[in-house]
């Protein structure tokens, strides 16, 4: 109303007789008091004009409406994430694995591919899912070494009721990758990406130097490593440079250089789960740049952090906090110390 009042009142200091008639028809229809019984062609022309011209300034509102919701439910997703590894912590006095048995380490003992997602979903409100989960048994069995599969199974379908939900607790609001369950060279134990209906995510836990193809995160060296690894991860008392200035997880988008990169929450095929920040500047992980002249190092790598949120990725921090870290941070004096948790640079404004 206070709308068509002020429209009115332009049109009449300008004296323009068609758009006057118009609005003060609208005015009339809105108060019930309508002087006139039909609209001319040019009104209507006109009336489209301000109802396109209303929708075009609304929309970008509706739109940034919409897009802050789903970037305070993604912070939340950490948050919740951040509860749940902490009372992991309490309840075991270490945080869980980035990965158990990881298949593509060429020493592993036994395959088994169990993510420190599935070990958190007690604390995540997921105990049913937990309590059918074969602790025993492989998830993936992605194993591209040859090394023997936990139980000698030969398929991957004893957990996959398990790994094959998609848990919103896992899934930020903002990707618009809709293919989340995927299946490709399922049971075929050769295969690096062996996916039997495995869902993706987007969150990857911080392992600093360290992917699914690294040995176990008590032999890996203390400055380069992260919080989590494969077959160990920190305690407390292990975060050197500080709880609050440690990352422990953080975004990661569906889409990188390659669709078959996870992140997978709960099936441990490759690249699943960990958030790889290495020492050397080729294939920086996190800002990944916008794949403009579609060059690896320019975009979103495997094992790599990001998301769809314009600006930047939120990141969990040791002390529980999130953070919303921009994607023009510099990488090697500001992004890889805080996903190192004793490398001695502690970093505190970024």
């Amino acid at each position: 109303m206070i709308l068509i009042e002020v429209a009115l009142a332009l049109a009449r200091s300008i004296d323009s007789n068609p758009f006057f008639h118009l609005l003060f028809s609208l005015r009339g229809l809105v108060m019930g008091q309508s002087r006139r019984s039909a609209f001319t062609l040019i009104e209507l022309l006109v009336v489209i004009a301000i109802i396109a011209i209303l929708i075009a300034l609304l929309l970008p509102a509706v739109q940034q409406a919409r897009e802050a919701a789903r970037r305070s439910q993604c912070r939340n997703n950490l948050k919740q994430m951040g509860l749940a590894l902490h009372n992991y912590h309490d309840t075991h006095n270490i945080f869980p694995p980035a990965l158990i048995g990881s298949g593509r380490y060429t020493s592993v003992p036994f395959v088994l591919n169990t993510t420190g997602f599935v070990l958190i979903l007690p604390f995540l409100e997921q105990t049913t899912l937990y309590n059918i989960y074969n602790f025993s048994l492989p998830a993936s069995i992605s194993n591209p070494n040859g090394r023997p599969l936990a139980g000698g199974v030969t398929t991957s379908n004893a957990n996959r009721p398990v790994y094959s939900q998609k848990l919103a607790t896992y899934l930020c609001p903002s990707e618009y990758h809709t293919d989340i369950v995927v299946t490709a060279s399922a049971n075929v134990a050769s295969d690096f990406y062996e996916r039997n209906q495995c869902a993706r995510s987007n969150y990857l836990f911080a392992s600093g130097d360290v992917t699914d193809y690294s040995g176990p995160w008590g032999t890996i060296a203390t400055t380069v490593k992260g919080a989590f690894g494969n077959d160990g991860a920190a305690r407390s008392r292990d975060i050197i440079d500080g709880m609050s200035n440690t990352i422990l997880a953080g975004e990661s988008r569906m889409m990188h250089t390659s669709t078959a990169y996870g992140p997978y929450w709960g099936c441990g095929t490759h690249t699943c789960c960990h958030g790889y920040t290495p020492n050397a500047t080729y294939n920086v992980n996190y800002p990944y740049g916008n794949c403009a002249d579609n060059a690896a190092r320019k975009c979103q790598y495997a094992w790599g952090f990001g998301s769809h949120h314009t600006g930047g990725a939120h990141f969990l921090l040791g002390d529980g906090a999130v953070r919303f870290i921009s994607d023009s941070v510099h990488f090697l004096d500001v992004f890889q110390p805080l996903n190192r948790i004793a490398d001695g640079k502690v970093i505190s404004d970024y």
